[in-house]
Formats: structure tokens, sequence, C-alpha cells
């Protein structure tokens, strides 16, 4: 059997935040042309808590061909059937172990608790599990790779350890709190399905989960919005205007972004740098990407001022042999538009 995992939708109300609902609603459709009839969302269903969760109830209501499973996070840690009722909907108050299948696989649901980790959890829950295969889906801080944190929330919440997933050996380990979507260690985090702020980029996913042969495969769900948030590095070359679109070019591309996916684009662009006319600068840029809806005016507060062509070409032979190299592109390393930054900051004395 397959089964859907995402996490993190932070929905509101349909009128505050109509493109989360949206983004559900298709992740929703997707399953049932799928022909998928089982949806576990790992916590932070809704972003604070409410006295009226009609919105959700009504698309809940419009999907019962799905039955969906809901683990409280620690942004909706009060919410239960008392107070959000259809008849497909569960929501688990307590870990639980569910079966999806004749197979029998064990699933351990586990809700946030805020006094707890993630392992003691498993810990009390493992007399249970019989020394069967067995998959955790939780709330909460993999803390074997913390260089994915969430920006909003400091402190470690509900952890999970390496050693804990190393000492259960659960199958698979399905997540909920990061939004950024990322694998390790047979740890997944799914990532918001539609993107919170600039900060939550590109197209967002869920996952889906076979039960035999423990695949995991990600799909792409149709938000109505994707952000895009890129940082530009430049030079006060002779030709600067060509310089820059040749840039923002190879950017594009790189992107994958669809004509029809044109107007869903919410970009912010972001400067370093040298130039000899921060104006014309500007200019460039908005002519470069205006068919983008902007979330703010370029930001250039990391741009200074120079028109010195020998230390730019020094500058552009750096960067060369700089992309020459073999980067490991880990989170936990400067990247290397950060180190040819602080190249930069030598060359030109800054």
């Amino acid at each position: 059997m397959k089964i859907a995992i995402t996490a993190d939708l932070h929905l509101t109300n349909r009128s505050k935040n109509p493109e989360r609902f949206e983004a559900f609603e298709n992740l929703l459709a997707n399953l049932t042309a799928m022909g998928i009839q089982h949806l576990v969302i790992a916590g932070d269903l809704f972003d604070v808590h409410q006295s009226n969760y009609t919105d959700f109830e009504v698309v809940c209501k419009s999907h019962l061909s799905i039955n969906i499973h809901v683990i409280p996070g620690n942004h909706d840690p009060g919410i239960s059937s008392r107070v959000i009722a259809a008849q497909n909907l569960k929501i688990y108050t307590q870990p639980e172990l569910l079966h999806f299948d004749e197979r029998g696989l064990n699933i351990l649901v586990v809700p946030y608790q805020a006094d707890k980790s993630m392992g003691e959890v498993v810990a009390n829950s493992l007399p249970d599990l019989h020394e069967q295969d067995w998959v955790l889906v939780g709330h909460g801080d993999y803390t074997g790779s913390l260089q994915y944190r969430n920006p909003y929330e400091e402190g470690v919440y509900m952890p999970l350890t390496k050693r804990d997933v190393q000492k259960f050996l659960p199958k698979r380990v399905f997540l909920g709190h990061i939004h950024y979507p990322h694998e390790k260690d047979g740890v997944f985090y799914c990532g918001s399905p539609c993107g919170l702020d600039i900060t939550e980029v590109g197209r967002r996913r869920f996952l889906v989960f076979d039960t035999t042969t423990f695949e995991v495969t990600s799909f792409t769900v149709n938000s109505p919005l994707i952000f895009l948030d890129e940082m530009i590095t430049v030079l006060p070359v002779e030709d600067e205007r060509s310089y820059l679109f040749q840039k923002a070019k190879e950017l594009i591309k790189a992107w994958e972004i669809q004509t029809e996916e044109i107007p869903k684009v919410r970009l912010r662009v972001r400067l370093n740098g040298y130039t000899s006319d921060k104006t014309q600068l500007t200019e460039i840029i908005k002519e470069i990407f205006e068919d983008y809806h902007h979330v703010a005016e370029p930001d250039l507060s990391r741009v200074s001022n120079s028109n010195d062509l020998e230390r730019t070409n020094i500058a552009q032979t750096v960067r060369r042999r700089i992309s020459e190299l073999n980067w490991t592109n880990a989170a936990v390393e400067p990247s290397s538009e950060e180190i040819f930054e602080q190249a930069m900051r030598l060359i030109y004395g800054a």
C-alpha cells in the first residue's frame, strides 16, 4: 500500500491565506488521482489555535475518499476531534501504532510533546513493536541534521538523535517541523507544501511511502506561490549590462520555471559586490526581472562603488579559479559565493 505524507501546512483561514488552502486541495486532488487513500500530516497543520476550523472541515468533507491522519505539532498541540469534526479525519493526541494494510507494518505516530524527546517516547513504545519492521512519524528536530533549522523558532523541539535512529532501527522516519525538504540517515523532512514566505523557496512537495518496498517518492505540489530568493554577485566590468543579463539568463534557466508558472513567482533579488553606478544597476536588475513579481525592491545594501577595472580583472580571474574547484556544497561549509565575496573584500580593500 502507498500512503502520502506531508507536514507544516500552517493553515489559518481561507480569507487570510488562501494559497495554503489551495495547495492543500491540490495535494488531495493528486492523491485522489493516484488512488491513494491515506494522508498523514506530521504536525503544524494549523499555524495557531483557532476558535473555528470550518474552512478546513469543508476541505476534508470535499475529499471523503481520503483518510486524513493528523499528528499535532508545536503550533497546534491543542487540536483534537472535539474541536474539529470530519468523518474522514482522525487526530492522534497520544502516541499510537497504525496499520494501513494486511502486511501489518507498524507505523508509530508521535504527536509533539514539549517536555519530551522523541527518543524517550519511542523507547516507551518499543515493547509493542516486538522487533518487527516499523516506521516513525513525528514532529521535531533531527539532531543529526541541525544545519537545517527552523529560522522562526529558537531551540530544539522534541529532538530525535542519530543515536536513537541507530538504536531503534526504524525502516524510515518522517518528520515535520523543518520546512526545508531534505533527507539524511533515512530521516525525511517533507517540507511545507506551500511556501510560507520568501525563505521557503522553489517548488514544494509531498512524499509517498510504499509500505511494502519502503520506497519513498517525492511529488510536486501545484502551489499557487513559488518563492525565489537570489543573491547575485556583481562586478564593475566595462559592459555591466551585458554581464548582468548573461548572469540572469543562467539563473533563470536554473529555476526551470515554465511560462505558465511565472505569475506564481514571488522574487527577492539581493546583490553584493561592486559597481560603478548603483542607480544604473538598480534599473538593469528591474529590467532583467520585469516579468516577475518582486516582494521588495532590489537590495543593494551589500554593493559598494568602484570603477577600478584592473581589480575587476583580478576578481574575474579569482572567480573563474573558484568555479573550477570541486565544491561539496555541504550546508555547514561556506559556499563558493561566500568565498568569492571574501576574496573581493581583499581585492578591493573593503
